[in-house]
């Protein structure tokens, strides 16, 4: 995955039709984050974003990242093992919550996934 001086990318959690979602490390602030880009392509050899033909990562606002992480386990196209990996990592890299239990149930295409949380002590 494409390393920017502004992300580091460490997950690959989406990558489909060449749009790709990936949860890594924000260079400027230091903390966690979601970034999101189009890969190059013939009809675009930059992808998108771009600055000055310098591939970019248009990063979410941390308040954000736990909202897409979850979002994404209903996404068919979601590598589901690697979104629940970045989950454990954001909640402990925030220490805000801890995730006592995640249970992910596969369906007949139909995903539905259950947290029980809890405020870390």
């Amino acid at each position: 995955m494409l390393n920017t001086r502004y992300f580091t990318p460490e997950r690959e959690l989406y990558n489909y039709d060449g749009f790709i979602i990936a949860y890594g490390t924000d260079n400027i602030s230091g903390g966690k984050t979601i970034g999101r880009r189009w890969e190059q392509s013939t009809e675009n050899p930059y992808g998108y974003p771009h600055t000055f033909k310098n591939p970019q990562w248009f990063l979410d606002h941390s308040d954000a990242t736990q909202s897409t992480l979850i979002g994404l386990m209903a996404s068919k196209e979601a590598d589901k093992d690697e979104v629940l990996e970045a989950m454990k990592d954001y909640m402990q890299s925030t220490q805000q919550l801890h995730i006592d239990n995640v249970f992910v149930e596969v369906e007949e295409e139909d995903v539905r996934h259950h947290f029980s949380k809890r405020q870390a002590q």
